[in-house]
């Protein structure tokens, strides 16, 4: 009986270790395989794994990716949808370049938009070297940026050592550099990769500024509301302290400076509530904008820093974007960078928080 439970135990452990890993690798790696690599390469044996399966028909590709433009899929000849098992170990979607581009999604990440882009993003840039492009060439020049696994640490869960985040070297993951996330550091073709894979943002930076003005609102009402009550404590107090200087307490003296104590404690209770409920929210809000910050980093970019949008250019020019695509993203580019500052502006205590 015993040796049941520890299985059943140990079976439900590992299916929340699986959920937990595709949650986290979804948010950052927009559905990348790991596996990939910086040039497409793929494990022999997942090639082997591989020929069990049929490519989606045309119809099928067709379908499901739908949203991609003419550019992204010109180059696209071959779309599987196959068990997660059989594409490696962290791995839910990859593009490999053989004789034929190809691009492999597992059943789970065969509906993310975020992966179609992603991966679509790989094929392209291929094919672009494969025919001698200058591409590759003008996007390192502008770059200005030495690539590799030596810019970030990844983090791992303690068991069964599956990967659990990716950050800069400091532990943060915003966008810097010219890079919208750590993971874009890792090679030339993830780094335009992520910038393609913007398109399939489902939330506008209005749809965030309406959230972070809600907390304002809030906030300035409960900073308001403590202020009155200390006010209100400070009158109280007075009172109180004039009533125990006299020399003799009348019966209604008495009862007065109950009454006041009784406010003092009230008001103490209600500062003390309101303060706690401030802090929360203030908590809770930081905590939307640096997870908004991961998930959409495009918005929470340096527009300073003219890299950005010296990329989005290239890719318009060299067709991974239509115009109208191109000119959405620049003109969202940057638009959340100053809730960045106002948290950067905001008082730390001593442990650095």
């Amino acid at each position: 009986m015993d040796q049941k439970k520890c299985l059943v135990r140990y079976l439900k452990q590992k299916e929340n270790e699986r959920k937990r890993k595709m949650k986290t690798l979804s948010r950052i790696l927009v559905g990348t395989a790991l596996i990939t690599g910086l040039n497409g390469c793929y494990p022999l044996q997942h090639a082997i794994k591989l020929k069990k399966y049929e490519p989606l028909s045309k119809e099928q590709k067709d379908s499901l990716l739908n949203k991609l433009n003419p550019g992204l899929k010109e180059y696209l000849k071959d779309v599987y949808v196959i068990d997660e098992k059989d594409l490696g170990k962290n791995s839910y979607a990859h593009t490999h370049y053989n004789k034929k581009t190809t691009i492999c999604f597992s059943e789970e990440f065969k509906n993310k938009s975020g992966s179609h882009f992603h991966e679509a993003a790989h094929v392209r840039n291929y094919a672009l070297d494969k025919h001698k492009s200058d591409f590759s060439k003008r996007w390192k020049k502008i770059a200005d940026f030495k690539y590799g696994k030596k810019n970030i640490k990844n983090v791992w869960y303690s068991w069964p050592f599956i990967l659990k985040d990716i950050t800069w070297k400091d532990g943060t993951d915003n966008p810097k550099n010219g890079l919208l996330n750590p993971y874009s550091s890792t090679s030339k073709n993830e780094d335009a990769a992520e910038f393609v894979g913007c398109l399939s943002y489902d939330k506008n930076p209005e749809d965030i500024e309406e959230l972070d003005k809600n907390y304002t609102t809030d906030s300035l009402a409960l900073t308001k509301e403590v202020s009155e009550y200390k006010s209100e404590m400070d009158s109280y107090s007075f009172l109180k302290n004039s009533l125990l200087s006299k020399p003799f307490l009348s019966a209604r003296d008495s009862l007065q400076l109950k009454l006041y104590s009784s406010q003092l404690t009230l008001c103490s209770s209600i500062i003390e509530l309101s303060s706690f409920i401030l802090e929360s929210k203030s908590s809770r809000n930081a905590s939307s904008l640096e997870n908004y910050s991961r998930l959409y980093p495009l918005y929470f970019a340096d527009t300073t820093d003219s890299r950005y949008q010296q990329k989005l250019d290239l890719l318009e020019e060299y067709n991974f974007l239509t115009k109208a695509e191109h000119d959405t993203l620049s003109e969202k580019l940057g638009s959340l960078y100053y809730l960045r500052e106002k948290d950067l502006e905001k008082p730390k205590d001593k442990s650095g928080k």
